[in-house]
């Protein structure tokens, strides 16, 4: 009976969330043979959860105050997949994206088979065959984390749907690789989908070969069995009952055998493994605290991601000591493959949280930080400022930008502008030298009035393509849209809420303000709410589209730390009130009202739903969010207006000269004649009407460049020229 009673209590399972004071608390519980410490770690707020076993509970459950998030025995907490992929179903998902999308998925291919012969399958999502930059996702090396399955497919989804609607997504698919393996360690997570806790780790290798699995002894923790600093600093288990066992030698598994030789393979510049919990971003190293000599790569890319998914990110170190994981690998071997900067995503609030609109949450809250990886992978430039003014009817445009490009220098690097209604403008300064621009982190360029154009017929809208492109054959295009004359599609100053939904929390309409909580108070904890609109807008008609908010708030949180996150509030979109896709996070403090505009182009849908977010946790609160005003603008491009023309056309022979006096007019026939002299930046500095001439001296002696229109009583044009 007591054999029966001990064998119990040491396949139970049990999460359990200690309360410490410090770093070093988590190393005296992991030297006391607790080695399964979960990424939920807060060292501000004192807590860290660890996965063990009952005897282990009750061996140090006295040391340190605790409370048991989950019991394996308990059922009441027994874990069914519910709307999680199953491993079939993932695999299934992968099929049908193929057979929906085979011009932008290959068909799944085989990346290697487990300890029970499952197969371990991915895609590869691109629009061609062309040798690209490749990115790597890949979730569930862990066998306990079906959100990683979910968030990864539901990207994968996302591109597809948005390659014919996005031109960024059209360009991503069309100049990258992304590979795609959504269940790494197939063996543990079907050992789950039937575990009661689901809280089983590792692979199901046979540790000490008698032919029975054994939930107490057999498993490796794939995630330590990776090559790299394999078993060098205290990060992983050399006891094949831990949960952290790395094994008896660095790739002993076929799972990381396989993940392995397809990486070295396929040679992705950035790597992704996917993991739950504790909504983190982790880079290398894991095993000491020395920064890698890319820090300041990953420290770019955390602050772009951070800012959509309000992930606390730090180097892997710092949360606790690791060895022998894949993005150490990734980065560090590279006498296997060329350097690959590599991420570990912690996403979610806990291992298990079966609920489809917090799965959504998950997939959505990823979308633009997944983005910001993909175009990392090869050379991209991003653009941080876009801006432009009318001076008369001059256009002058500004742009500021990055390469994102890991490793991946742009070297002579050219801008031209097109636009688009060539009938409704006049371009003047179309391209601009940029120069080289280093790789990530370090490759910035700023250059105020780079294009000019002169806008024609009272046009104040235009789309415009920028091409940026080099003679060593990187191009890329962005769209971007000149937004002279908007049209509001929606406003609402929160006067009342006959608009709007509220979904749980304490959400306020009050004196033409939407608030967090009640004025002179402090918004409460553990909040997870949002008011959202009742109805869609229409805005598929629109070629531009902007959303401009009018806020300030006082959340808790740090905005310039990577690691000093903890409540949130956000604007996110839809288009099936759903899947919601935050286009910004705010916290720290904002005290006064300010206006945010953001381009939302991306969403135009004939079903666009908005949405405010706040979060908080359980601890600090502040005086919230308070939002006076939301807009929503659209506008489209000038209808083309003809230019005047004449049975008889003889401009063809209209000779223009420039001295150092002016400029010489000559037009081939008698006419009345009206000439105007513009500046590049749209100032009139020469204006006259002539009769019946066909000779005309115009003084000019400033040099620089200029544009001329000349109308005559058959047509009119207009003339860029350069007085030097």
């Amino acid at each position: 009976m007591l054999f029966i009673f001990l064998n119990f209590f040491s396949d139970e399972k049990l999460l359990v969330r200690f309360y410490i004071k410090d770093k070093s608390d988590i190393e005296n519980i992991i030297n006391l043979g607790i080695t399964d410490i979960t990424h939920s770690i807060d060292l501000k707020k004192g807590y860290a959860d660890f996965v063990l076993t009952e005897i282990q509970y009750q061996k140090i459950k006295d040391l340190y105050p605790n409370e048991i998030l989950l019991r394996s025995s308990d059922t009441r907490t027994l874990i069914n997949f519910g709307p999680y992929y199953t491993y079939n179903e993932a695999m299934n998902e992968i099929n049908n994206f193929y057979n929906n999308y085979p011009n932008l998925v290959s068909s799944p291919f085989i990346v290697g088979t487990s300890w029970e012969n499952r197969l371990i399958k991915g895609i590869k999502i691109t629009s061609n065959n062309n040798s690209k930059p490749v990115v790597w996702f890949n979730s569930a090396i862990h066998a306990r984390e079906p959100a990683g399955v979910s968030v990864l497919l539901g990207f994968g989804s996302f591109l597809l749907k948005n390659y014919n609607k996005n031109p960024e997504i059209k360009y991503l698919l069309d100049n990258r690789d992304i590979y795609i393996i959504p269940v790494t360690n197939p063996d543990g997570y079907v050992f789950n989908e039937s575990y009661s806790s689901g809280l089983w780790r590792k692979n199901k290798r046979d540790n000490n070969n008698n032919g029975v699995f054994e939930t107490s002894y057999d498993g490796v923790d794939l995630n330590r069995n990776f090559g790299y600093m394999w078993g060098c600093c205290g990060g992983s288990s050399g006891d094949p009952s831990s949960d952290t066992y790395r094994g008896p030698s660095a790739f002993s598994e076929p799972e990381s055998q396989a993940y392995r030789d397809f990486f070295n393979q396929v040679k992705p510049t950035i790597g992704v493994d996917i993991h739950t919990y504790s909504n983190l971003i982790l880079w290398p190293w894991g095993y000491t605290s020395t920064p890698t000599p890319d820090d300041s790569s990953y420290r770019t890319l955390a602050w772009k991601m951070f800012r959509h998914n309000a992930y606390i990110s730090y180097q892997a170190y710092n949360l606790y000591v690791t060895d022998g994981v894949t993005d150490d690998w990734m980065y560090g071997a590279t006498n296997e493959h060329p350097k690959a900067l590599g991420f570990t995503f912690e996403i979610g609030e806990n291992f298990y949280q079966p609920d489809t609109n917090i799965i959504l949450e998950q997939v959505g809250e990823n979308i633009f930080p997944f983005l910001y990886l993909v175009k990392s992978a090869g050379p991209y430039i991003e653009l941080t400022k876009f801006s432009y003014y009318f001076s008369n009817d001059t256009v002058k445009i500004s742009i500021s930008g990055m390469n994102l490009g890991f490793n991946s220098p742009i070297n002579n690097l050219y801008a031209k502008i097109q636009i688009l209604d060539s009938v409704n403008a006049i371009p003047l300064d179309t391209i601009v030298y940029i120069g080289s621009l280093n790789s990530l982190g370090y490759g910035f360029f700023n250059i105020p009035n780079a294009f000019s154009f002169r806008a024609l017929n009272g046009c104040k809208n235009y789309k415009v393509l920028m091409t940026f492109y080099n003679n060593a054959g990187f191009i890329q295009t962005i769209e971007k849209f000149i937004a002279g004359q908007k049209q509001i599609v929606f406003s609402d100053d929160f006067n009342n809420n006959s608009n709007w939904q509220v979904n749980g929390g304490t959400w306020v309409f009050s004196n033409g303000y939407l608030r967090t909580n009640s004025p002179g108070t402090l918004y409460n904890n553990n909040l997870n709410t949002d008011v959202r609109l009742l109805s869609s807008l229409n805005v598929n008609n629109y070629d531009y589209l902007e959303a401009i908010i009018t806020h300030r708030w006082r959340i808790e949180g740090n905005y310039n730390a990577l690691d000093d996150v903890y409540d949130f509030a956000g604007l996110d979109f839809s288009e099936d009130n759903k899947l919601f896709i935050p286009i910004k996070r705010f916290w720290g403090i904002n005290s006064n009202f300010r206006s945010d505009t953001f381009d939302i182009t991306m969403f135009k849908t004939s079903n666009l739903y908005l949405r405010f977010k706040f979060y908080s946790d359980g601890a600090v609160r502040d005086s919230g969010w308070i939002i006076d005003k939301i807009e929503i603008l659209g506008a489209n491009v000038c209808v083309q207006t003809k230019q005047i023309e004449s049975p008889i056309s003889d401009f063809s022979k209209l000779s223009i000269k420039t001295n150092s006096n002016g400029i010489i007019l000559n037009i081939p026939y008698k006419s009345w004649v009206k000439v105007k002299v513009y500046s590049v930046d749209g100032r009139v500095v020469f204006a006259k009407e002539y009769n019946n001439m066909n000779d005309i001296k115009i003084e000019l002696k400033n040099k620089g460049v200029f544009v001329i229109f000349v109308q005559t009583d058959r047509e009119k044009i207009y003339f860029k020229i350069s007085k030097f």
